[in-house]
């Protein structure tokens, strides 16, 4: 578990379905993301059941809010709608990446719709520096030594 001033990170279980659920058919994920409106619970119970690498956002009070993983060196994170603007983005992917750093050198690779400016500004903010286009999604690159 990853801890910070108002979250807590756990790893990913299937106990998590219903947020994923609740995400699948929120606006935000069905516009950046291509979210998935019609797959049945035990499908995305099957979908967490393979998710490694991937960390539940929780606040400190048990809500959980969103998923952020480090997976062959690409950031990935997803978060309720209802829960965005609070900052719980930059604070959960800084602790990961740190958490990361500690243990790897190296590059991570984050990749976001290159219209999604909260997106691109969050990565922004965490150090990424844009690497390349590829097709209706930007690549960024985040080196350690950008990384405080």
């Amino acid at each position: 578990m990853i801890e910070t001033n108002r979250l807590k990170i756990i790893k990913t279980s299937i106990y998590d379905v219903d947020l994923l659920l609740k995400m699948d058919k929120q606006d935000i994920t069905q516009k950046y993301l291509g979210g998935i409106k019609n797959k049945t619970r035990e499908e995305r119970i099957k979908f967490l059941k393979n998710k490694k690498g991937s960390y539940t956002v929780m606040l400190k009070n048990g809500i959980k809010i969103g998923f952020i993983s480090i997976k062959d060196k690409y950031l990935g994170y997803i978060f309720d709608a209802d829960y965005t603007n609070n900052g719980y983005a930059y604070e959960s992917c800084r602790a990961l990446i740190n958490d990361y750093y500690i243990n790897n050198n190296g590059i991570i690779y984050a990749e976001t719709n290159k219209n999604n400016i909260k997106s691109i500004s969050l990565l922004e903010r965490l150090g990424f520096k844009y690497l390349k286009n590829n097709n209706e999604f930007d690549i960024y690159i985040l080196e350690k030594q950008y990384f405080s």
